[in-house]
């Protein structure tokens, strides 16, 4: 089986410094919704892989649900990004879309293998005290909060998500075209909206980050 990991920057598969393997193509993909949609459909073109895991970091619009440091593992990706408006008062795309016009969905729903939530419980107890694992949706925006008002603006228009990036609903939407199933794994680095970057814990997102995908890409099956 081979797997696809895409990673948004290389700074970020610098920081993870994950390896290829026999069966795990490392790509990157790009920043945003354009670069990356592009890009995912030029690897899975390229790869022709089974799988296909996107992985990077995000910022939380609720601490308390997906703390700093910890990771999500996405069951939905929403469009936050193409449509009208933003945050409380943003109209997706799929309800602008014409009547009649199909395959325009709001949300992707996301391929969580079985095997993850074994990873996950032992993740968890190997790391009792340290980073949380949570599963939940994930909002792509088409640029980050520039302010924690801006994310609590998104956080009452779509209260299911718990972080922000701005990748997955593109690179999902690839994958669904290419009948791959896709997965997103996020480390949380900061608070939505808060662009001091001295205040993120970047470092510790990653390391939780690798460290499950450490784990979990060695049972995918």
């Amino acid at each position: 089986m081979t797997t696809l990991l895409l990673i948004p920057t290389r700074a970020e598969q610098d920081l993870m410094g994950l390896r290829e393997t026999d069966g795990i193509k490392v790509r990157v993909c790009g920043m945003g919704s354009m670069a990356s949609g592009i890009s995912a459909a030029r690897w899975l073109q390229e790869v022709r892989p089974e799988f296909c895991v996107l992985v990077g970091l995000a910022g939380t619009r609720d601490e308390t649900c997906a703390p700093l440091g910890g990771l999500v593992v996405g069951t939905a990706v929403r469009n936050e990004a193409v449509g009208a408006g933003h945050g409380a008062d943003f109209l997706p795309l799929g309800e602008m879309a014409p009547a009649g016009e199909g395959g325009v969905p709001d949300a992707l729903s996301l391929d969580v293998p079985t095997k993850w939530l074994k990873v996950g419980t032992r993740f968890h107890a190997e790391t009792s005290g340290g980073p949380a694992i949570v599963a939940g949706e994930i909002g792509t925006v088409a640029a980050a909060s520039a302010s924690i008002e801006e994310a609590d603006s998104w956080r009452s228009r779509d209260p299911a998500v718990l972080v922000e990036e701005m990748e997955g609903y593109a690179v999902g939407l690839a994958c669904r075209e290419a009948g791959v199933p896709f997965s997103i794994v996020r480390g949380v680095s900061n608070r939505a909206g808060l662009r001091d970057k001295t205040q993120w814990q970047a470092v510790e997102a990653v390391t939780a980050l690798r460290t499950f995908l450490e784990q979990a890409l060695g049972v995918l099956s």
